[in-house]
């Protein structure tokens, strides 16, 4: 009887000193560290990228799984594709209340395990080996209280928000930031105000991921390590930026887009290149316009691109839509649109020729796209019209076989006939 009450008198202490770890806001380390003794079982708690926060520091894993969690402080893309090929990952993420899995091909042993979650949003999971004890009632009992615990702090131990998208976030949000404040904000983060920027939407919340944005987050951070990555709203954005060689970058950032959205089974929406920071609101508000845009855009494409699905979605697929749709009001972001189109950049990178690019390039498409009434009629040869041709699309990274390409181009220029009397002289 006085082993039983010894015991009862040890638990009830050790759930005491949970409390007052979480009253204080410690830490899940603390938790698993006043844990460990109890339990004797090897604990590990992650995060929603599966990346390691806290375990048991005086019980070695007895599993390979555990083990390379400790090695490398997050579970592989290996392993967690093998994890889930069994089911493990998945149903961990979908468990409401803890759950006792194994013994596996992956963990030689019975594991215990609950989610976290922060917000309603998956946060993470605590997962007990039970290499020392087996899963018994009152070893499940124990855990429960442990990871109630790990609850009630979790959303302190994991995200905590970055200065620098704390001020992105600003810029998008608040027009009327004065030029000090931005100089100041952007000196003391070591932003880059002027460059090649573009700006890419990332929408999870139909991909497979939509419940981990941290995980998903974590992943896309992982594809363009150079960039920023943070969330806004409900979705993930990532700022690309470069010094020169836009273009080129801008293709290679597509396909790496494009190939992250197939393995996350999401959609991507992305803005044009801007050439200072300031105008990020602008690039959001692109993005948000392909996105309104996008069951136009996948009709439209599908049946003259032969595209059978589409992952990202560009304003400039948009573009022809957005003009014709009376109901845009905000007349900064018209101008800003209509002053930094591809024509802007073919005029101020003309090379010199005795018929320009811009006028060459109109009367192409102008002829649809037939090389022999284009040549006739500004007296070049065939040849030379397509070698021409071909140089445009190659500096400025557009594909003149795609129909919302030149449905922008179009659009431009009839734009630009209408409103600058300088542009017109270009093309007579």
């Amino acid at each position: 009887m006085s082993t039983v009450y010894s015991c009862l008198f040890s638990i009830r202490e050790w759930a005491a000193n949970l409390a007052g770890i979480v009253s204080r806001e410690g830490t899940i380390q603390e938790l698993i560290d006043e844990s460990e003794q109890l339990f004797d079982n090897f604990i590990d708690v992650n995060d929603s990228t599966y990346s390691l926060i806290a375990r048991t520091k005086n019980i070695e894993p007895a599993d390979p799984l555990s083990t390379e969690l400790v090695r490398l402080g997050c579970h592989n893309l290996d392993a967690i594709k093998a994890a889930e090929s069994i089911g493990a990952f998945g149903e961990w993420r979908d468990q409401s209340d803890i759950n006792v899995f194994g013994p596996d091909e992956t963990v030689p042993f019975k594991y215990i395990t609950c989610v976290l979650k922060d917000r309603n949003s998956y946060a993470g999971h605590i997962v007990m080996v039970c290499n020392n004890h087996d899963a018994t009632p009152g070893m499940m009992d124990m855990f429960r209280i442990l990871s109630n615990s790990c609850q009630q702090i979790v959303s302190s131990a994991f995200f905590n928000e970055s200065p620098t998208a704390l001020f992105l976030r600003k810029l998008i949000d608040n027009a009327r930031l004065t030029q000090a404040y931005f100089d100041e904000q952007s000196s003391l983060l070591g932003l880059d105000t002027t460059g090649w920027f573009g700006l890419g939407m990332i929408d999870y919340r139909g991909g497979e991921y939509s419940e981990q944005p941290s995980w998903v987050a974590s992943m896309l951070q992982k594809t363009f390590p150079d960039y920023q990555v943070f969330p806004y709203e409900d979705s993930l954005l990532v700022l690309s930026f470069c010094k020169e060689g836009h273009v080129e970058r801008r293709k290679e950032d597509f396909e790496k887009l494009d190939a992250f959205c197939l393995e996350m089974k999401c959609t991507a929406y992305a803005s044009d290149t801007f050439e200072h920071l300031r105008n990020l609101r602008f690039a959001f508000a692109q993005t948000r316009i392909a996105r309104s845009y996008k069951s136009c855009i996948d009709i439209e494409m599908r049946p003259l691109d032969n595209i059978d699905s589409r992952r990202v979605f560009h304003f400039g697929d948009a573009f022809a839509y957005y003009c014709l749709d009376g109901r845009e009001t905000d007349p900064d972001l018209w101008s800003f649109c209509m002053d930094h189109t591809i024509l802007d950049d073919i005029v101020a990178a003309e090379p010199g020729h005795s018929i320009s690019d811009v006028k060459l390039l109109y009367c192409y498409l102008f002829n649809e796209r037939k090389t022999t009434p284009t040549a006739q009629q500004l007296h070049m040869h065939r040849n030379n019209v397509l070698y021409r041709i071909g140089s445009i699309e190659k500096r400025f990274g557009i594909d003149l076989g795609q129909f919302g390409t030149r449905e922008r181009l179009i659009s431009c220029y009839r734009y630009k006939i209408l409103t600058s009397n300088k542009f017109r002289q270009l093309l007579v």
